[in-house]
């Protein structure tokens, strides 16, 4: 089974999320959630089987990095000012990032 972790339940993250859902039995994925409204990410998944919501705080490293770490693709959407810790978390651990914010210049140079 692939782990799918989406960080932030909010404006853009919706009809991703529903879509993952959607596919989720078919392709064997498992999607968890993450977002500060806990209440807001266990809605998101509105009781899907192959789906958790969880409470995130961004700035509790131990719990970020345990949620990467259990996780095969990081979907971040989170605001700007996230990304570069995202992704240098999502390398430490070697896990792939996808994110919906436009390129920082810190995290391009993390490229190679």
């Amino acid at each position: 089974m692939k782990n799918i972790l989406i960080l932030g339940a909010g404006q853009s993250a919706p009809y991703l999320i529903s879509y993952l859902l959607e596919e989720a039995q078919k392709n064997n994925w498992f999607v968890t959630v993450a977002d500060r409204d806990e209440n807001l990410a266990k809605k998101s998944i509105n009781g899907h089987s192959n789906g958790s919501g969880i409470g995130f705080d961004v700035n509790d490293s131990e719990k970020r990095h345990s949620l990467i770490q259990k996780n095969d693709i990081v979907v971040n959407f989170l605001t700007p000012t996230f990304q570069y810790l995202i992704a240098l978390d999502c390398i430490r651990y070697k896990r792939s990032v996808i994110t919906a914010s436009y390129e920082n210049p810190r995290v391009a140079e993390l490229h190679n």
